[in-house]
């Protein structure tokens, strides 16, 4: 794999290339973890950067975008302050900035889900990467939050927690069953998974190629 950088300065964009070489090159790790069970989706109104053309074994050129994976992320709809324990929680315990530093993706089970953030991509890590993922949680949003209710009301007054109340909502955390293996169950699972990686590499979903697709990711 070269760099972004490299490759849009070495690399004629517009020069169709082999799928199959192009993605064996570009996302070896994935690849390997996948073990061909599938790829990820991501909903998102940002165009990303184009990065390369691909010819499939069927003749069909497809354009391959690239986004960089911000490190500062904000929550959208999620409470900030649950947004920060969450992520010094995933910090401490796998060593992944979960929720600020990741990019945000689905199996192919959730692509109506994805859809509501945007026009969906195909979506895989460019490179090495980390992952984090709970089969029992598909929307952090959505956890059932109702044993540190008294915390959450703290919260919306905006108190100041304790280092009790900190320690509620972390070991709330640790029943849920995040974890940062089994990738090919992620896929399956639906659930929403985050990526940590320097970027990702996008497609613009077309259901009608999305077979052969995934085929020359194996």
């Amino acid at each position: 794999m070269i760099s972004f950088k490299q490759f849009i300065t070495e690399t004629d964009i517009d020069a169709v290339q082999d799928a199959r070489e192009f993605f064996h090159r570009e996302i070896e790790p994935f690849r390997k973890q996948a073990k061909a069970y599938g790829v990820f989706f991501r909903g998102t109104r940002h165009t990303p950067t184009p990065y390369a053309k691909i010819k499939l074994p069927s003749g069909k050129v497809v354009d391959v975008g690239i986004m960089s994976v911000r490190k500062d992320r904000t929550p959208a709809d999620t409470n900030q302050v649950i947004h920060e324990v969450v992520d010094e929680w995933m910090k401490e315990k796998f060593g992944v900035a979960g929720r600020t530093g990741s990019v945000f993706v689905v199996g192919e089970e959730s692509i109506e889900i994805a859809r509501e953030y945007g026009p969906v991509y195909v979506t895989v890590p460019q490179g090495e990467f980390k992952f984090i993922w709970s089969p029992k949680v598909y929307d952090m949003l959505h956890l059932d939050w109702t044993p540190i209710n008294a915390i959450r009301r703290k919260i919306d007054r905006d108190e100041p927690l304790t280092d009790e109340d900190v320690s509620a909502i972390k070991d709330l955390l640790n029943k849920q069953g995040y974890r940062t293996d089994e990738l090919p169950w992620a896929l399956d699972s639906g659930n929403e998974v985050m990526i940590e990686c320097e970027n990702v590499l996008m497609m613009k979903l077309d259901k009608s190629i999305l077979t052969e697709l995934k085929q020359v990711m194996k």
